[in-house]
């Protein structure tokens, strides 16, 4: 019995078994254990006597069953995990009203068009009710996402019919009969991750390959981009432009991509409420981006030198907790968004 109580001690050691115990009956040898608080019986049949049953070639056999049973274990709970797959429509708001669908707004009493405007989420995880854990939330693959990463990008266009995004489809770690109004708080960042943000373009999947959120290997992608103009004031068209995305990279040329983080990685991760009265519109408020600022040249921001106070006061309006938010379900942010044509 002694050889056999050896025998647990090792196998506890080599396959983190939280407890092992080993006997012999008539026609087999049991192994009783415990792994994450499961009591566990293992049956090995025996041809040979306990006598010519050398201890080393017993653990070495019950090792290969217990792993294989506990490679079996990981595939069966993998395949028994559900997800629900929910897709969100984004809008870009101002205030309480949508964009129109040609990418329009009033800021400062005058018409603005965003001729370009787009952003990437990554990283989105879920906390549920009652719950302080949060669940790693996978995307479904298609041109706009990859599992972690997703572009949403908005066309000046009311015919346009392809050539935008304005739909996130997430699969919830949700069981069965439950659905995205079961979760009480969605987190996620406006940002490209670190492992991915400077990658050879060329040979990254889409969206991540579109060069138009692309600035160069050292400094990866823009994670957000807005370029405004408006044509309100009389022979003269004033323009606006925010490029955000990593600054402080060092590497060996700008062809190359950086082997650490950047010195400002400007990454903003953003939490919004769902709950029992979430609608499926996720929303960005362009109000809170431009609260304040008289948008012409000298208040853009593509991080030049010389605009490092505008870009500062941009960077401080990222970070407010509002700027993203999930509309309510009969709320004035669903009417006003259900006017929008187009698109």
């Amino acid at each position: 019995m002694p050889a056999f109580n050896g025998a647990c001690m090792l196998l506890r050691h080599i396959i983190s078994l939280d407890a092992c115990k080993m006997s012999v009956a008539d026609n087999y040898y049991q192994v009783l254990f415990i792994e994450e608080n499961v009591n566990k019986i293992l049956y090995l049949p025996s041809a040979l006597s306990l006598q010519k049953l050398s201890k080393s070639i017993l653990i070495g056999m019950t090792a290969m069953v217990l792993m294989s049973c506990a490679e079996d274990t990981t595939q069966d709970h993998l395949s028994k995990q559900k997800s629900i797959q929910q897709q969100l429509l984004t809008k870009v708001v101002y205030g309480e009203h949508a964009l129109t669908c040609d990418n329009e707004f009033i800021h400062h009493n005058i018409l603005w068009q965003a001729n370009s405007l787009g952003f990437f989420l990554s990283n989105f995880e879920m906390r549920e009710e009652q719950s302080d854990t949060w669940k790693k939330i996978s995307l479904e693959v298609n041109d706009w996402q990859t599992p972690d990463t997703a572009l949403l990008w908005f066309v000046a266009n009311c015919g346009a019919k392809e050539g935008f995004n304005k739909t996130l489809t997430l699969n919830l770690p949700l069981q069965d009969k439950q659905s995205f109004t079961n979760i009480a708080q969605l987190r996620f960042s406006m940002s490209v991750p670190f492992e991915v943000n400077h990658a050879n373009p060329l040979t990254q999947p889409s969206p991540i390959n579109l060069a138009e959120m692309f600035w160069s290997w050292r400094l990866g992608h823009k994670f957000f981009r807005i370029d405004m103009s408006t044509m309100d004031q009389p022979n003269k068209t004033a323009i606006w432009n925010f490029h955000l995305g990593s600054t402080g990279c060092s590497s060996a040329s700008s062809l190359r991509a950086p082997v650490k983080e950047c010195e400002q990685s400007n990454r903003n991760t953003y939490t919004v409420n769902v709950g029992d009265n979430a609608s499926n519109l996720l929303m960005l408020d362009l109000k809170i981006l431009l609260e304040g600022i008289n948008a012409n040249r000298e208040t853009s921001c593509m991080f030049k030198a010389e605009q490092l106070s505008a870009c500062n006061n941009l960077l401080s309006k990222l970070r407010h907790s509002s700027l993203f938010r999930i509309a309510a379900k009969k709320s004035k942010d669903l009417s006003n968004t259900s006017q929008e044509s187009g698109q």
